[in-house]
């Protein structure tokens, strides 16, 4: 399992789109956050607009990281040297997934740190208790959709072995989402949008935003188990 982790991520450091995508990021978070804070708005409403506005963005980049990490030997024509030296099928799944997960988060919290860095050059004052709870919500919101993904990802790739097949999926189930979001009764249970609203849900019902964590967590989990099932029973060396 380490060895695979290992190996991974060493491959994900090489590649250079993964860091133009992270120097993109950087880039518009910097930049719209010195945008407005010149317009004069608070700290907090400038970290939220600019959460709020990268959104649809960050979920469209994250689909394609994660289809890219997940198919990449399919890709390259490597899985049947990549295989063996994994220790078991499921040690080299769940590391995908794990991959995966991580660069996600990490390209949230670039964005959250650069915007958080111009907002305390130019506004100091700033409320440090809401500005935790909005670093808090935000991640636990991107985690568990991410989980989601994964996992729908991950059993689009083992079932259809087509690289360009789970990459349009999983584009395509970015696009309703954002579609259904304009739908006010059914926003706040879309998984794009947990990152800019569970928190709200949670002050308001308890029970119906920690149902949200769970049904995305418990889907995410299965999706990846079922994966895992499917994958072990999989002749790759025919």
């Amino acid at each position: 399992m380490k060895k695979q982790l290992r190996h991974d991520f060493q491959k994900w450091i090489v590649q250079k789109r993964y860091w133009m995508i992270l120097g993109g990021v950087l880039l518009f978070s910097l930049g719209y956050a010195v945008y407005l804070v010149q317009k004069g708005l608070p700290g907090m409403v400038v970290m939220e607009l600019g959460l709020s506005q990268l959104r649809p963005l960050y979920w469209l980049l994250c689909c394609f990281m994660i289809g890219d990490v997940i198919s990449s030997d399919y890709h390259y024509k490597t899985m049947k040297t990549t295989i063996p030296s994994s220790s078991t099928r499921t040690a080299y799944l769940i590391s995908k997934s794990v991959t995966s997960v991580v660069i996600c988060l990490l390209l949230l919290f670039a964005h959250m740190t650069s915007s958080f860095i111009v907002v305390y050059m130019f506004s100091p004052q700033i409320e440090w208790g809401l500005l935790g709870e909005l670093f808090a919500s935000a991640a636990i919101g991107a985690f568990i959709t991410v989980i989601f993904l994964v996992g729908l990802i991950t059993l689009c790739m083992i079932l259809t072995e087509n690289e360009a097949a789970t990459i349009g999926f999983s584009m395509g189930t970015i696009f309703i989402m954002l579609v259904l979001e304009s739908l006010k009764q059914l926003a706040i249970y879309i998984p794009t949008m947990q990152m800019i609203t569970l928190s709200s849900t949670l002050h308001s019902s308890l029970t119906t935003g920690m149902t949200i964590i769970g049904a995305l967590l418990l889907s995410g989990i299965l999706f990846i188990w079922s994966s895992i099932s499917i994958f072990r029973s999989k002749d790759l060396f025919i």
